[in-house]
């Protein structure tokens, strides 16, 4: 008797072919890695090899459900409260110097601010240069328990810096076109 499915009905090897390497197979079982966790079973019946006209193969297989993962556990949110976009000007033995133009209320004029070093992390600490580019933010960061609390984090961008070739041949290039604005 063919092997059949959960409903009774024979099921056509053929139509699962590209889970059987070869006919004479007997059974075969998937892996755990191969199948994403599942758990299954395959079987193979082969009926009156002697004459391959009348070959049938049957396939009746077996599956238990694949457990979910656990749920991520979920990401502390922030609020921020403000938000200055910043460039540092000059560097101090353990400080740096930088000017910061305040992107929440444009309208407020732009500020000299002092920055420890120990306020930039570690992956940051080589882009503290003069030029260098940053973002500071103060907001309410609040985690999953519902806690609440004040931060304020420095993000260094990853742009080159301005040398000072690169300043005079922008200079330059504005002095030329502020000339032919000018000469019409």
């Amino acid at each position: 008797m063919p092997d059949t499915s959960l409903t009774g009905q024979p099921l056509k090897a053929d139509t699962f072919a590209s889970f059987l390497p070869n006919s004479n197979v007997g059974k075969l079982a998937i892996s755990p890695e191969l199948s994403g966790g599942a758990r299954q079973t395959f079987s193979q019946t082969t009926v009156d090899q002697e004459q391959p006209d009348n070959q049938q193969q049957f396939l009746s297989f077996v599956t238990r459900p694949i457990p979910k993962p656990p749920n991520p556990k979920p990401a502390p949110t922030l609020r921020p409260l403000q938000l200055w976009e910043g460039t540092i000007i000059e560097c101090q033995n353990g400080s740096f110097v930088a000017l910061v133009n305040d992107r929440t209320d444009p309208l407020n004029p732009d500020e000299l601010v002092t920055f420890e070093s120990v306020e930039v992390s570690k992956e940051d600490m080589k882009l503290i240069q003069p030029g260098a580019s940053f973002y500071w933010t103060v907001g309410v960061e609040r985690s999953p328990a519902g806690q609440i609390r004040n931060v304020e984090m420095l993000n260094f961008r990853r742009l080159p810096g301005w040398n000072a070739s690169s300043v005079r041949e922008a200079e330059q290039e504005a002095r030329e076109i502020a000339d032919l604005f000018a000469s019409e």
